[in-house]
């Protein structure tokens, strides 16, 4: 019986830990990752701003190849959406803003907009090279089950930025 009440009392104690640490994880969280490539900012700007083109250098195609992606809207450029249903369930991606050869930022809806997450790739000059800045954001909520899995999901999203990023860089620089 001692027994028994001292692992219920020391459940207790964590269960209480873990709802303290849910509250003081952050709402929101950002993401944010870049690679240098060797080309200027225009032979890179078709890939980012044509969701088609993101088939052959984000990784999650790779991932997932049976992935059955729907486009709509133009081919590029803002108002260009992908949809698509994976394990987890309806998604869709939209440029919201296109810079020609500069930015494409980029909105991603979760469950029928249940929830989103806010993106963007800029490319920033650095002599004849250009750097490659990948961000995304997002928010948590008051559900602190949400903020547990935002707070380890930023790991995997910025693993998968910098594996897409790499593969992006090799794309381009194998053509130079």
């Amino acid at each position: 019986m001692q027994r028994l009440k001292r692992i219920l009392i020391a459940t207790g104690i964590f269960l209480l830990v873990m709802l303290v640490i849910g509250f003081l994880l952050p709402n929101g969280w950002q993401v944010e990752r870049s690679v240098v490539i060797r080309a200027p900012a225009a032979a890179i700007f078709p890939h980012i701003n044509n969701l088609k083109n993101w088939r052959a250098w984000v990784v999650w195609y790779e991932q997932h190849p049976d992935l059955v992606t729907e486009y709509s809207g133009p081919d590029s450029g803002v108002g260009a959406t992908s949809r698509w249903r994976d394990e987890y369930g309806r998604k869709a991606l939209k440029i919201m803003q296109s810079e020609k050869n500069h930015r494409v930022d980029y909105q991603v809806l979760l469950d029928a907009g249940i929830s989103q997450m806010d993106g963007s790739l800029t490319l920033l000059p650095e002599g004849t090279a250009t750097r490659v800045l990948w961000e995304t954001t997002g928010q948590s909520g008051y559900n602190l089950a949400n903020r547990y899995v935002a707070f380890f999901q930023r790991y995997k999203i910025g693993s998968d930025f910098d594996a897409s990023l790499q593969r992006l860089q090799h794309k381009i620089e194998s053509k130079n």
